[in-house]
């Protein structure tokens, strides 16, 4: 994966592994691979940050607002 649109599907799924994670009737055993599904998708995104050039604007933005997209910026 290596777009800004791969991230945001990487994102997309973290969101939704941690909702079912906090589901109360999800098994443990289903837990614990959601878990190290989450790690997985974790390290791939941090790999794509630090290949990334953010402006300092943007780097300013990431950091006062995790929760908004850089939209259009191209993960190589």
């Amino acid at each position: 994966m290596s777009d800004a649109n791969s991230y945001s599907r990487e994102k997309q799924r973290l969101e939704e592994i941690v909702l079912q994670t906090r589901a109360k009737e999800v098994p443990l055993e289903k837990s614990l691979d959601l878990y190290d599904e989450a790690l997985a998708i974790g390290t791939r995104c941090v790999e794509q940050l630090e290949m990334t050039d953010f402006t300092a604007d943007e780097l300013e933005s990431v950091a006062e607002h995790p929760e908004v997209e850089l939209s259009g910026k191209k993960v190589e």
